[in-house]
């Protein structure tokens, strides 16, 4: 390919809006708790979400997974699993947008669960030499969101799991910082 002809690589990014969905794209949105996203000095309209059902979350699991095995295929060099700027990976690691009460909420072990069994499994599903990457916010830049005491938390469970890459960004479409 044109990119390859002078060493480049091509990755494909792997995300979920979760609560960021517009409301006009139609369809329900889902999210870690039903927290819905409203910033109407941004002029964008997010549809309401319901919060996601145990099944529902092993289904992200696993279409992440299936989605970075198609990439593979495809002929891309590499996946990156979106855990950043407020979409749902990011959600679940927040204690704004992810209030639950169960083996996916509270402490930041289970909030890190969905993103630490994503990227897992994703490494099961493609070859060993197949790159996976991670965009981790580094904060929320929202009081009382995820901070940068929790993202080291995450970057040291992440450590051990094989990741290739990882980016580090930071802010959600909540935060000032985005704009």
């Amino acid at each position: 390919s044109v990119c390859r002809s002078r060493g480049a690589q091509v990755w494909m990014q792997l995300g979920h809006p979760g609560r960021q969905m517009l409301a006009g794209m139609g369809g329900s949105a889902c999210a870690p708790s039903a927290i819905a996203l409203q910033l109407p000095e941004t002029g964008m309209e997010f549809a309401t979400p319901r919060a996601m059902t145990e099944a529902e979350i092993c289904e992200v699991v696993a279409s992440f997974a299936r989605s970075a095995l198609l990439a593979e295929r495809a002929g891309f060099d590499g996946v990156q699993i979106d855990a950043g700027h407020g979409h749902l990976l990011s959600q679940f690691l927040s204690p704004l947008s992810n209030q639950r009460d169960d083996a996916w909420g509270g402490c930041l072990t289970n909030r890190a669960r969905l993103l630490l069994e994503s990227v897992q499994a994703v490494r099961r599903q493609v070859r060993p030499d197949f790159c996976v990457s991670v965009k981790l916010n580094c904060s929320d830049f929202i009081a009382g969101g995820f901070d940068s005491d929790e993202a080291a938390q995450v970057i040291n469970m992440l450590n051990p799991l094989g990741v290739d890459l990882l980016e580090i960004t930071g802010g959600t479409y909540a935060s000032p910082a985005m704009f």
